[in-house]
């Protein structure tokens, strides 16, 4: 019971912080801050082992470091992180503002260095392609942004 209640508030507080460096770098006047890019998806139940199996690959062909956790108990709800040397990607299914299946990835401009819009483009279409053929996952909307 106790390990029940400790997980649950790692869990509360995991999600609480990540909720926080999301606000951080949505409610930022900076450019640096702000999302350079997005992709809404849509994720089937039963395909979200697969979904995340194919970004783990995405970021091991891209030497990007990934964490993909729950943020609930049930773990229907959760966030993923990929972190690289110009850029990082936030994104996973909201709870409470969302149906579990919508998924939104947004990716950020790390404040180390330059990164081109050429670079920008490369990975969103990597992304929106690595989903063109995967049952139960498809791409709703990507869109990147000059910045």
């Amino acid at each position: 019971m106790l390990k029940t209640y400790i997980v649950i508030a790692t869990v509360a507080i995991l999600s609480i912080g990540q909720q926080y460096r999301i606000s951080h770098y949505v409610n930022s006047t900076d450019d640096n801050q702000l999302p350079v890019g997005s992709i809404d998806l849509f994720v089937d139940d039963a395909s979200r082992s697969l979904f995340f199996e194919k970004l783990r690959q995405f970021s091991e062909r891209n030497s990007f470091k990934i964490r993909i956790a729950p943020t609930t108990p049930d773990e229907i709800y959760y966030t993923i992180q990929v972190n690289g040397n110009d850029m990082f990607i936030i994104g996973g299914n909201t709870l409470g503002i969302k149906q579990p299946q919508d998924v939104t990835l947004a990716l950020y401009k790390n404040d180390v260095g330059k990164m081109d819009d050429g670079r920008i483009r490369d990975i969103a279409s990597q992304i929106v392609s690595l989903f063109g053929n995967v049952a139960g996952v498809s791409v709703k909307r990507a869109a990147v942004n000059r910045k």
